[in-house]
């Protein structure tokens, strides 16, 4: 909603839409961070002790900059340009991997898709209502303008 540029570009190419999710997902998934126990072995590795509480934050996997340049910007290009992009860590990963992954995603698509066919997206003035669990990363209240295209 505050970029119309980018709006205008995913409705002229839809191809751009599946790199911009993901890069949305990777700067601004729902999630910031999990919480896990170590398992019997800990993870020596790392110093970590068996049965430790660990804080896997999604956000800063997201933004490191070993593996995505210029972590900070949203880029969906940065999807679309590498032959083997870094995974996008939103729905976790291993025995952990979020099984509605895949749904989600469609559903995601077809939002922001059905959106873009049908409307303008501006930032309304009234001010959006965060969630205040901070695991969680969304809104109670994002008031957007739709303007008809």
């Amino acid at each position: 909603a505050t970029d119309p540029a980018e709006q205008d570009r995913l409705r002229r190419d839809p191809a751009r839409l599946a790199p911009f999710v993901e890069e949305a997902l990777r700067l601004h998934g729902a999630v910031r961070y999990r919480e896990r126990i170590a398992g019997p072995e800990g993870l020596p590795d790392f110093g970590i002790p068996p049965g430790a509480q660990i804080r896997l934050w999604l956000d800063s996997a997201g933004r490191d900059a070993r593996v995505y340049a210029d972590p900070q910007r949203f880029d969906p290009d940065r999807h679309r340009a590498a032959i083997r992009p870094a995974p996008v860590l939103t729905f976790g990963g291993g025995p952990h991997l979020c099984v509605g992954r895949l749904l989600a995603r469609v559903q995601i698509h077809a939002l922001i898709g059905a959106m873009l066919g049908r409307f303008r997206l501006t930032v309304a003035e009234t001010a959006p209502r965060p969630f205040t669990e901070p695991a969680f990363r969304g809104f109670h209240e994002l008031p957007l303008r739709l303007r008809p295209v």
